[in-house]
């Protein structure tokens, strides 16, 4: 038997819609990505370097509008003590059930309890409705909305298949409704970025995030770090004293 007051925590994967095509995402989690694996015929060299995501289709995430709500009705019916909820995509920006199920969320007995993050390029091609957005956020006890950059604005648009600048844009007007959110970077490590380190961590400060969180990317595997660490270890370790040499030196606010 479950006790389903012990659930405290859920996260929920909305579906593949995105507009961008990052390289070390695929298209179980791009629709963009998607579009590119149909329209594409791999080669003998996609073949022999093992290019994943041009070789391979998985299956892709797909909830519909009336799931996430049987989903959501059934966690804010039999889940009263949930205290976190984390929502993802694809792109939850380009989801159109995404501030319904915000809207439902909040409906939770213990909303003003719960700590809500959700993740986002927050680089979609249209206007964001970003004072409707912080009024959906304002009904939770906490929220984090964690920005997925990955890169500075040297390789942001080739890695990531997006603008720096409406980047930088969008985090403007988005501080402007929104002073109580816990604005952070997901920031994911690959081969790509070690190559650009510096120039990453001097771009991401700039944006005057509150937090900035990293993960190593371990697949493909032609993007894992210790491609590099393997034969060019001495010049990355060289880099890395760099790096922490500058942060050393700014001032700690």
């Amino acid at each position: 038997i479950i006790k389903n007051e012990g659930l405290k925590r859920i996260e929920i994967r909305m579906n593949n819609v995105c507009n961008m095509s990052c390289l070390h995402c695929s298209n179980g989690y791009s629709s963009k990505w998607n579009k590119i694996v149909n329209d594409y015929t791999p080669d003998v060299l996609d073949y022999e370097l093992d290019i994943s995501q041009l070789i391979e289709k998985n299956d892709q995430l797909g909830l519909t509008e009336n799931q996430l709500i049987e989903i959501i009705q059934d966690v804010n019916r039999n889940f009263i003590n949930l205290n976190r909820v984390i929502l993802s995509g694809g792109e939850p920006l380009l989801n159109k059930s995404f501030f319904k199920v915000l809207d439902l969320l909040s409906e939770h007995k213990n909303s003003k309890n719960i700590r809500l993050t959700f993740y986002t390029n927050l680089n979609v091609g249209y206007d964001i409705d970003f004072d409707r957005l912080s009024k959906c956020l304002s009904k939770f006890g906490k929220t984090e909305i964690a920005i997925s950059i990955d890169a500075g604005e040297k390789i942001y648009p080739y890695f990531r298949d997006g603008s720096w600048n409406k980047l930088n844009e969008n985090i403007k007007n988005l501080k402007k409704t929104n002073n109580f959110s816990s604005l952070e970077t997901s920031m994911s490590f690959s081969a790509f970025q070690l190559l650009d380190l510096k120039n990453i961590i001097i771009d991401i400060l700039s944006l005057k995030l509150s937090e900035f969180r990293t993960g190593l990317v371990w697949t493909p595997k032609y993007l894992n770090p210790l491609v590099l660490m393997c034969r060019y270890r001495k010049e990355l370790l060289y880099d890395f004293d760099n790096i922490l040499s500058y942060l050393e030196k700014l001032p700690k606010t």
